[in-house]
């Protein structure tokens, strides 16, 4: 198959058709940002910057159960700050009301469910749920198999979010459980 070609832009010129590394070494990154400010946006003038932050194991660390995955006060100081400055976001496995229940920070945008539901700041218009009630029927359905078929493995924890289903199996203890999940 090989690396995809794809065309892109840095904003100054167009390039001519690439492959997808070609094009990510040409944009600019944030992993080249210096402690100067002035000079850490250099790439990015002209350019609308955003931050995408995942919440389990990059604002908090992994932990054996999800609902022990608790943002410290310092991290959510950071993340308020970066949000007065840029548009911000939350990406999450996790529904949105629980997503914003562990950051408790509101002009931020959370994209919950993997991107299925997403909303911004009191402020914003962004409202969107990709995935229709009309599925909840075939994950309820999905959700009473996986409990029956599970259900002998010890430590393993199921948990409905609404749009999607997550099965956490850190807590597993044995080689044979970690198999069967």
């Amino acid at each position: 198959l090989g690396t995809p070609e794809i065309r892109a832009s840095t904003g100054e010129e167009d390039m001519s058709t690439i492959n997808g590394a070609e094009a990510l070494n040409a944009l600019p990154s944030a992993l080249t940002l210096t402690s100067d400010p002035a000079h850490a946006l250099l790439p990015f003038k002209g350019r609308r910057i955003a931050f995408f932050l995942d919440y389990d194991g990059t604002l908090t660390p992994i932990v054996t159960n999800p609902m022990d995955a608790l943002m410290s006060d310092s991290m959510r100081e950071i993340v308020r700050s970066l949000a007065a400055l840029y548009p911000t976001a939350i990406v999450s496995g996790r529904p949105i009301a629980t997503a914003h229940g562990f950051v408790k920070l509101d002009d931020l945008y959370y994209a919950g469910n993997h991107g299925m539901d997403i909303t911004g700041p009191s402020n914003s218009l962004i409202k969107h749920q990709v995935v229709d009630d009309m599925y909840r029927p075939a994950l309820e359905s999905a959700n009473a198999q996986l409990t029956r078929t599970l259900a002998e493995v010890e430590g393993v924890l199921l948990e409905d979010n609404t749009f999607s289903l997550s099965v956490h199996y850190r807590a597993v203890p044995s080689e044979d459980g970690r198999r069967k999940v």
